[in-house]
């Protein structure tokens, strides 16, 4: 589904797509549960404590708590809280949460990126328009096992950001490293109210798709925007 900005003025043309990762290039569910399924066995085979599922758990409420605040380090704070809520070394924490969150799901992402991510952007290369990544967590690894060649990619806790979506102080920034205005963006995200209301933030264009979605149909909404001559409002 697109949503536009709207005024009396002619569109400026898209120059760059700003893509979600996670939930937007690749299923998201179908991972979860894949996770859940290795945390249960992970738990039953090793004497896995259950205050460590708990942490977790914890850790992504306190990323959706964090997104209301505008706070210095909020990593770094989510990070302290949990060391001392569940009693850890905060050095432990981070390395727990990096296993859990950033490197064992890359094992599930081998050839799970959505086709229509690869066709949208060979779209985009075919008319020289530029494209990106933006995410609450780091990206890279997850980038490079879907087999995606990437030229930049940029996330919350990255220096010179540190803030969550949707403050628009991320965007704000990626915008002026590529040197164009926000009518001239578009983000591309699987959350209406997470990178919908980023977008609506940054005053940029939204496009919403979800690799589970099959009615979805990136590639449609990408070329109405980059090929129609006029404002769009709500299609």
């Amino acid at each position: 589904m697109l949503y536009g900005l709207y005024s009396k003025r002619k569109t400026l043309g898209i120059k760059l797509v700003i893509f979600d990762v996670d939930g937007t290039l690749y299923n998201q569910k179908k991972l979860r549960f894949s996770m859940l399924v290795e945390l249960t066995k992970y738990f039953l085979q090793s004497g896995f404590k259950i205050s460590n599922i708990l942490l977790l758990a914890r850790f992504r409420n306190l990323i959706e708590e964090f997104r209301t605040r505008k706070v210095e380090n909020y990593y770094n704070l989510i990070i302290k809280q949990l060391s001392e809520t569940y009693k850890k070394d905060p050095v432990e924490v981070n390395r727990f949460i990096n296993e859990w969150i950033n490197i064992r799901p890359l094992k599930y992402l081998i050839n799970q990126c959505s086709p229509q991510i690869k066709n949208a952007i060979l779209y985009l290369d075919s008319k020289k328009i530029e494209w990106t990544f933006y995410s609450d967590h780091y990206p890279n690894d997850k980038l490079k096992t879907l087999g995606i060649d990437y030229a930049t990619a940029f996330y919350s806790a990255m220096p010179g950001i540190n803030c969550l979506k949707p403050n628009p102080e991320a965007v704000e920034i990626i915008l002026a490293q590529y040197k164009i205005s926000n009518k001239e963006a578009v983000i591309v995200g699987d959350r209406k109210e997470v990178d919908g209301r980023l977008a609506a933030n940054a005053g940029t264009y939204f496009v919403r798709y979800r690799a589970s979605k099959k009615s979805d149909n990136l590639l449609k909404d990408i070329r109405l925007l980059v090929d129609s001559p006029r404002d769009l409002k709500n299609l």
